[in-house]
């Protein structure tokens, strides 16, 4: 350095470095600017890799800061809120999980969670469940990123990822934090190589830099040796945040479950299966929430959890203990799942479990055996059916929500079974014949049972032996209900929900690989709809989550999604009994309207009770199958539901499609931003054409001045012609039908677009909205007028409003959204773009092509 510092003083004074003649001035100036691009760190003609070295005076002093860091304080806060939004679960990049100092500690590794074509599992990567301390994580191929374990502060992968985002700002090309093509570095080698290939890849990846002050803040963390919170502040994080009060809480709960008579230890067992994935939030500790798990150590000895990949796999202990493990990580949307316990609750689990009356005189407690511990109706049938049904429907959202959200994080493989938009109700406990019939459950075990039993193993888990069982099933159900139903089901057979806390109707929005779980009837008429009963429900939970491993082969995972399809269908045909019996078949095939989607459901059209009458009242003017669904369930809503339950049809999508579109000129208050969303809600094409590809929720801040901002979700669904087969999905979309619902408030854990409209431009807003596909650049004006893109210099600021909003708005149920699935900067669009946008146009309107086409298309 000194020497190209002498080299430059010598230039400016006319002095050539070998002592001849001097250059001239123009050969000296551009010398010099050469030099100067070398010489300063960032500014050069070509992306800059690495910094210069840090001046010993300035690292002292970033040290010095460093030290008085409180990690809790000062640093988990800047990661909740610039790289939580990514890095929090499976799908973050390199599995690194920032959510905690553990995690963050833990670092990255190549082994990818996500992989079609695994023939082997995957050995389980779980935080806090698979190693107990760092030094096992890089036994396991973690690799750090600190620099805490060598103190490489300023040399840690960390740190020059942050460096590269300075030197490199602009948000360039496309980015996809979940691609599967990412280079998750092992070395400092391999990480300046993959700086060299992807120079505008630094931290955060894919969004503008963090702030000056949040920067400062890491680089000085990580120059002090990248701590973690000192041990008096790490107990008190994983303690009860009200101390004796809720340790007592905590006591009393874990002494219930753990009582040793074999009807508590067999009912102690069914809540643990059910309730393994739940955030469990006591009343008596307000803003805490707990895990429960099995452990090798009562109270008040610390949790030592046992590690077991499924909740019903064998403990591998003679005594293990139920214990309730404080959640001290941050808290993102995406995987939690809020369930309450308090007085009232274990009085319910007392009423319906401990008080009943079992099958058995003698209780007998289960065993833990492989091919009987998958299949719930073999493992718990000493307990009442319907106890336990009635305690899957105390709490109907959330069990739907732990297999519909889960913390898999990247669910297309099972939601890809599922419609965009559709509702479910329940069977009344007094009209499903396999609670009044004990012997009816017991003698269809075997016709219940699940791929999850077969745990990968090659001989057992095709298909086709599943398919049989279920079949069989049901040709057997649909016997029993003829016989005890000969008149049919009526409104009086749908659960109408037990108190003002019960959820008996519940909506399901698919967002491609995530989706959302709503009370009450959301949106407009969905397409299709379930009707679920007990033997379902409990499938259906077993399937997709006790029996659901992440890290499992592709031959299991796939195994499952079968069995899911088969599952959908029967919720289907539930619904079709409520139908009238000569309507049942058409309204089938409209659900499954192409032939090789028929071919799929061969075996449902043949089980399809098409004679059994139903006891649901049609008006005599309905002559349209495709209409019956929706007075059934207008009925359900209006005459079945219990009132105080509140439900209301959806006040801005029900029934919008009958509007007068006209748009308003002048938009003066909240109400006639409703009245204006109203008439854009179900417009099909324009807005969701033009929206990218996986692209299905989108937050729109209104802002007022003086009066608190509104929210709205603009939610896209896409339209699938059948959701029968595993692959092809984009084949099966005809986007002329998609549609749009709009809510007030939040839906979907991942946003995918943000959009902030002045309140006064409201109007101007939704002219654009409607034009979003007039041209090829609508939808590009339209995003730069209103939209956020990943490069705009608000964009955190955005990012902070709406997790701000949904906490203050949902305190218990918030988190964290997760920002990996953000749209990427809407580009100008290319020739091929204005060419394919012709030639739909041309094939959706039949408007004749512009005489300027390119000949030959």
């Amino acid at each position: 350095m000194k020497k190209i510092f002498k080299a430059a003083i010598d230039l400016l004074r006319g002095i050539h470095p070998n002592g001849h003649k001097p250059f001239a001035l123009h050969v000296q100036i551009f010398i010099l600017i050469l030099i100067a691009f070398s010489f300063f760190g960032c500014s050069s003609l070509e992306p800059e890799i690495i910094k210069p070295e840090i001046p010993a005076a300035e690292l002292a002093a970033l040290k010095a800061k460093g030290e008085t860091l409180e990690y809790q304080k000062d640093i988990q806060p800047i990661l909740d809120r610039r790289c939580v939004t990514c890095h929090s679960c499976y799908n973050s990049p390199c599995q690194l999980k920032m959510t905690s100092f553990e995690g963050l500690a833990r670092g990255a590794t190549k082994k990818r969670v996500y992989n079609a074509s695994r023939i082997q599992e995957l050995q389980p990567t779980r935080l806090f469940i698979d190693a107990k301390s760092t030094e096992e994580w890089r036994k396991q191929s973690f690799a750090d990123v600190t620099g805490g374990d060598q103190s490489l502060g300023p040399n840690s992968f960390m740190y020059q990822l942050l460096d590269l985002k300075e030197c490199n700002p602009e948000i360039k090309g496309t980015y996809d934090s979940e691609a599967r093509d990412l280079t998750c570095s092992q070395t400092d080698g391999e990480l300046k190589e993959f700086m060299k290939k992807n120079p505008h890849a630094g931290m955060p990846f894919g969004f503008p830099e963090i702030s000056k002050q949040e920067k400062e803040t890491l680089r000085a963390w990580l120059a002090a040796g990248a701590k973690g919170p000192d041990p008096e502040t790490d107990r008190l994080m994983k303690s009860p945040s009200n101390g004796t009060t809720g340790e007592e809480v905590i006591n009393r709960w874990e002494k219930f479950l753990n009582e040793a008579t074999p009807k508590m230890i067999t009912t102690a067992r069914y809540l643990y299966e059910h309730l393994f994935l739940a955030h469990i939030h006591f009343d008596e500790i307000p803003g805490d929430y707990f895990l429960l798990v099995r452990s090798r150590t009562p109270w008040p000895a610390p949790i030592d959890e046992i590690p077991t990949v499924k909740p019903y796999d064998d403990p591998g202990v003679p005594q293990f203990y139920y214990r309730f493990q404080k959640i001290h990580s941050t808290i993102v949307f995406k995987t939690h799942i809020l369930y309450r316990l308090n007085d009232t609750r274990m009085d319910r689990y007392r009423k319906l479990f401990l008080d009943s009356e079992w099958q058995n005189n003698e209780i007998i407690v289960p065993s833990y055996e492989p091919d009987s511990s998958a299949n719930p109706f073999r493992t718990f049938q000493q307990i009442p059916a319907r106890s336990r049904y009635q305690f899957l429907l105390d709490d109907s959202q959330y069990f739907f929500m732990s297999f519909i959200r889960g913390p898999v994080c990247t669910g297309q493989l099972a939601l890809n079974v599922i419609n965009d938009h559709f509702w479910v109700i329940f069977l009344d406990p007094d009209a499903d014949l396999s609670l009044a019939d004990p012997q009816y459950l017991n003698a269809n075990i075997d016709y219940l049972k699940l791929p999850t039993e077969a745990r990968g193993r090659y001989d057992r888990l095709f298909y086709v032996p599943y398919l049989f069982a279920r079949n069989r099933y049901i040709l057997n159900r649909t016997a029993l209900y003829k016989a005890k139903y000969p008149n049919g089901l009526g409104l009086e057979d749908v659960w109408a929900g037990d108190d003002s806390e019960s959820n008996p109707f519940l909506t399901i929005y698919r967002h491609f690989d995530s989706a959302t779980v709503s009370t009450g009837p959301v949106g407009g008429f969905p397409r299709t709809g379930w009707v679920i009963d007990f033997p379902l429900f409990e499938r259906l939970y077993y399937n997709l989550v006790a029996g659901f491993n992440v890290f499992s082969n592709i031959k299991e995972q796939v195994g499952g999604r079968n069995y899911m399809d088969l599952q959908r269908k029967e919720a289907e045909l539930l619904l079709l009994n409520f139908m009238p019996p000569e309507s049942r078949a058409e309204i089938l095939k409209s659900w499954y309207p192409t032939f090789f989607s028929r071919l799929f459901v061969l075996d449902d059209m043949v089980m399809l009770d098409a004679e059994t009458p139903t006891q649901v009242l049609f008006p005599g003017n309905n002559t349209d199958p495709m209409q019956y669904k929706n007075t059934f369930f207008t009925q359900i809503i209006d005459q079945r539901l219990r009132k105080d339950i509140g439900y209301q049809y959806d006040p801005l999508n029900f029934h919008a499609d009958q509007l007068d579109r006209t748009p308003a000129k002048v938009i003066a208050t909240e109400q006639d931003l409703d009245d204006e969303f109203r008439k854009i809600s179900h417009l099909a094409g324009t807005f969701v054409r033009a929206m990218p590809d996986k692209g299905d929720v989108a937050f729109v801040r209104f802002v007022r001045e003086n009066r608190e901002d509104l929210v709205y979700t603009v939610i896209l669904n896409r339209y699938h012609e059948n959701v029968a087969f595993i692959k092809g999905e984009d084949l099966r979309l005809d986007e002329a039908k998609n549609t749009i619902h709009v809510v007030k408030g939040f839906v979907g854990s991942y946003p995918n677009a943000f959009f902030k409209v002045n309140f006064e431009e409201a109007p101007e807003f939704f002219k654009m909205f409607r034009a979003a596909h007039d041209t090829p650049e609508s939808f590009l004006h339209f995003f730069e007028k209103f939209g956020i893109k990943r490069s705009a210099p608000d964009f955190w600021e955005m990012s902070d409003f709406f997790n701000d909003r949904f906490m203050k708005d949902r305190p218990l149920e918030a988190g964290y959204f997760d920002l990996n699935r953000y749209i990427n900067d809407p580009q100008p669009p290319s020739f091929w773009d204005r060419l394919l946008f012709t030639l739909r146009k041309e094939y959706q309107t039949g408007e004749a092509l512009p005489a300027d086409c390119p000949a030959g298309f």
